[in-house]
């Protein structure tokens, strides 16, 4: 599919199709472009790679609108694939919107893919939440739409990761505990991870790169919220969250019960015996 002309200069891409110099991911992106016509869009990972969200993928998704190379590869890498399809794209060269971008992208991902995926977008296109609600209410099939449309709900706009996500839904959301706030600033530009609402108590929630100096800062954060504001933190780690969701909801009752909540905790489809605080 690609060969050096004579000259040693131009690069062969495809039938008609040449390259000044070595190609590289994006001239093999334009490439598909051009062999998809005017109505050429670039969507999928490619799309998320150019708005920002995503690494630059090895396949390159191109939609066309009746274009007679609809179904061509170009032989990578990265590899281009034509698509027929219609797509709204914007810009130069036209790609689909972040909302549209997510739907398109999230087949075959697992639920924490889906949220991380999610979540890296909202940080680089504002106002994503009420575009993406607007885009799944439009859309007749896509994957993973119960798990969307969950993501869009204004309870879970504080969601900053795959972790958060989880806790809002296996511990708080699962057991009945009372409301949390996700993301809650403090003074001196200090963040929780989630906050009770009603209750003095914290948790923070620590991925796998938790250390170092951040450790030292994190706990000095938490010593001082319990100073000045009588706020107390507990913390849990991924295996917590992912592995012991109902212990882990147990335990955030029993200090909820030491500040006055007086439930009731709810057993959740997970739970195999009935815990007492």
């Amino acid at each position: 599919m690609r060969r050096l002309c004579r000259d040693g200069q131009w690069v062969l891409m495809a039938n008609g199709l040449y390259a000044t110099r070595q190609p590289d991911w994006m001239s093999h992106l334009w490439a598909g472009v051009l062999l998809g016509g005017d109505s050429a869009v670039v969507g999928g990972w490619a799309a998320a790679h150019l708005h920002g969200f995503a690494e630059a993928p090895s396949v390159i998704d191109i939609w066309s609108e009746g274009a007679a190379r609809t179904g061509l590869r170009l032989a990578g890498p990265p590899e281009v694939v034509l698509h027929e399809g219609v797509r709204r794209g914007r810009g130069s060269p036209a790609i689909t919107s972040a909302a549209r971008t997510i739907l398109d992208s999230v087949a075959g991902l697992s639920d924490d893919d889906v949220v991380g995926l999610v979540t890296r977008a909202r940080r680089v296109s504002p106002g994503l939440q009420g575009r993406l609600r607007s885009e799944l209410a439009a859309v007749s099939k896509v994957s993973h739409r119960a798990l969307l449309t969950e993501l869009v709900q204004p309870v879970n706009r504080g969601v900053e990761s795959p972790l958060e996500w989880r806790f809002a839904r296996d511990v708080v959301k699962a057991h009945g505990l009372p409301k949390i706030t996700l993301q809650v600033s403090h003074r001196r530009g200090t963040r929780s991870d989630a906050s009770f609402d009603e209750f003095p108590l914290l948790v923070e929630l620590d991925g796998f790169t938790w250390h170092g100096d951040r450790r030292d800062a994190d706990q000095w954060r938490d010593n001082e919220l319990l100073i000045t504001s009588g706020r107390r933190t507990l913390r849990y780690g991924f295996r917590q969250i992912a592995g012991r969701p109902c212990e882990v909801a147990h335990q955030l009752a029993r200090a909820l019960s030491v500040l006055g909540w007086r439930g009731p905790l709810k057993r959740c489809t997970r739970c195999r015996r009935v815990h007492r605080y």
